[in-house]
């Protein structure tokens, strides 16, 4: 069962709550892929205000410096004549009709370039800033009256110049519980007191950044996420009980490096293999997995490769091309997994570490052949785990897929007593 946000749960109110990050990133692929209004709030779980005013509010807003008096609606009717009416008092701009249609935004307009009248368009990137501007200035404001907030200051300056703790002082002094605690602390870190909190007893020992900085990765396509999000793959899994998922991610190496690892990992037996692909190149990452479609044979394929996973990374931006076969059958399901969310697909992370092991970060992926790459994780994939109860991902993988399989991808069975997740494996 796929589960909603807090807000939208039976009994809560939907028309009154904001969309977070994942909402807003849908929103915008579903804007993107044309959606009507009804389409987009199903797949939301939101209701049709609550769509309307992420639309209005959290909106880039872009217009000309200058405006002909033809851009003004009382052209006609206005006695005055300016080269640029954007210095007339009465200048009144027309809006856009198919603004006030869904999706009230500018994003897949054809005119959008040529238009002269003011555009609006809709980023899930933008549309985060606006709101934490808006939450930090709404933050800002003093729910408390100019006496108490003196009264406080006084206890605090008087705590912080003995030495105390803000908590100490707070316990102490009762009148100070007309606000929280971490109400005191944010009016201490915005200067609100006599006193900064350079003042506070350890303040020293930790690093305050309180800028806030927006680092969302934005997908290769956001089309793509339409029926592919980490939600609905959960969905996906429970309903069609699903025993193994493939989770794909990429290795670099040097940033200048023109080739990169594709890495494939099945979770059902923690088994993890890579190929060498051309760096941040989608039909490369396609090729090597319609490659290895061909070379393990298709029925292969559906057994441990039909519900694939991934990030939002470049590379991946044309993986749904795979899903489909040469006759037209839907072969493997692909997924994505929210921005910034690595966690999502821990398994493969965790591989990872055993490969760096190896092959430490900055070191250059040009001089890796695939049979190099193929030795690599022979010896990964020998390696006993606890989690699987003192076996190795190889011979379950030998089990579950075949030895047939594993002689396809090049990888062997390395003995106990000479695997090496060193360095001078590779030398």
């Amino acid at each position: 069962m796929i589960q909603y946000h807090s807000s939208c749960q039976k009994g809560g109110n939907m028309g009154t709550r904001q969309l977070h990050t994942n909402e807003r990133l849908l929103l915008q692929a579903c804007i993107a892929k044309e959606l009507s209004l009804q389409e987009t709030c199903k797949r939301l779980r939101c209701s049709r205000s609550t769509v309307y005013r992420e639309l209005h509010r959290h909106v880039k807003v872009s217009q000309r410096k200058l405006h002909g008096c033809y851009n003004c609606t009382k052209f006609l009717s206005c006695n005055k004549s300016m080269r640029y009416n954007n210095m007339c008092d009465y200048f009144d701009p027309i809006s856009c009709r198919k603004l006030k249609r869904f999706p009230y935004v500018c994003n897949n307009c054809e005119m959008k370039n040529r238009c002269s009248l003011t555009r609006k368009y809709y980023d899930f990137e933008i549309a985060i800033k606006i709101s934490h501007e808006k939450r930090r200035i709404h933050h800002r404001r003093i729910s408390i009256s100019e006496k108490d907030l003196s009264l406080i200051n006084k206890y605090v300056v008087d705590g912080l110049r003995k030495g105390q703790s803000l908590h100490h002082i707070y316990v102490v002094n009762k009148c100070l519980h007309v606000v929280s605690e971490r109400t005191v602390r944010r009016y201490l870190y915005s200067g609100r007191f006599q006193i900064g909190p350079s003042e506070l007893p350890r303040y020293v020992r930790f690093n305050h950044n309180p800028a806030y900085v927006n680092n969302y990765h934005r997908p290769g396509s956001l089309r793509n996420l339409i029926g592919r999000t980490y939600v609905e793959f959960k969905q996906h899994v429970e309903e069609n009980k699903i025993t193994n998922v493939t989770q794909l991610d990429s290795v670099i190496g040097k940033a200048n490096d023109e080739k990169s690892i594709l890495t494939i990992y099945l979770t059902k037996t923690h088994f993890m293999f890579g190929i060498l692909i051309s760096k941040n190149n989608p039909s490369s990452v396609n090729k090597a997995l319609f490659d290895l479609r061909e070379k393990i044979g298709e029925e292969t394929w559906k057994k441990g490769f039909s519900t694939i996973l991934t990030d939002n990374g470049f590379e991946f931006s044309k993986l749904d091309e795979i899903e489909i076969n040469e006759n037209g059958e839907k072969v493997s399901h692909v997924f994505f997994c929210d921005p910034y969310s690595s966690f999502q697909k821990g398994g493969c992370e965790r591989n990872h570490e055993l490969f760096r092991y190896i092959v430490a970060k900055g070191k250059t992926f040009n001089l890796l052949t695939q049979n190099t790459v193929n030795l690599i994780f022979s010896h990964i994939n020998s390696y006993i785990r606890n989690s699987l109860e003192e076996k190795t991902p190889f011979e379950l993988t030998k089990e579950f897929l075949g030895i047939k399989f594993l002689n396809s991808i090049g990888i062997v069975r390395i003995k106990p007593n000479e695997v090496n997740l060193k360095f001078d494996l590779i030398k």
